[in-house]
């Protein structure tokens, strides 16, 4: 075999490797975009320090709430789910709650953007008006 045939199968390898490796990456682009979740978050300030994450969440994500939640945006239908109670597992997994002395920092991710942010509103919302009507504030009207 002659040297320029030998280069010639090198550089040929060369372009077959590197146009793969190339294809893997933008296949795996492809792929993490199409998983890509967004995130929006939600500062409130708490009386004392301390708050537990888990308590708070709970106090956040009461059934009424997500009843509230899930009708509003139609989430079981949007989601292709079977009932209401998958709805709400599938909320309960998404919001994420952390402490951070005074401020507790509400977060809900989802793949559509619009809803992420509409979900998480509809939480805080709610959380606020039935802390607002504990409080002896104007009664909340569902």
């Amino acid at each position: 075999m002659s040297r320029n045939t030998m280069y010639a199968i090198i550089a040929l390898l060369l372009v077959v490797i590197l146009g793969a490796a190339g294809g893997y990456w933008a296949v795996k682009k492809i792929r993490a975009k199409q998983n890509q979740e967004f995130r929006y978050e939600g500062k409130l300030t708490v009386v004392k320090e301390g708050v537990d994450p888990e308590t708070f969440k709970m106090a956040v994500l009461t059934g009424d709430t997500l009843d509230e939640t899930i009708e509003k945006h139609n989430l079981v239908a949007q989601w292709k789910l079977a009932d209401a109670e998958a709805a709400k597992a599938k909320i309960k997994e998404k919001f994420i709650v952390k402490v951070s002395g005074l401020e507790v920092t509400l977060s809900y991710q989802d793949k559509d953007q619009a809803l992420a942010k509409d979900i998480l509103g509809t939480l805080m919302d709610s959380f606020y008006k039935r802390q607002k009507a504990m409080r002896g504030g104007a009664p909340v009207s569902q």
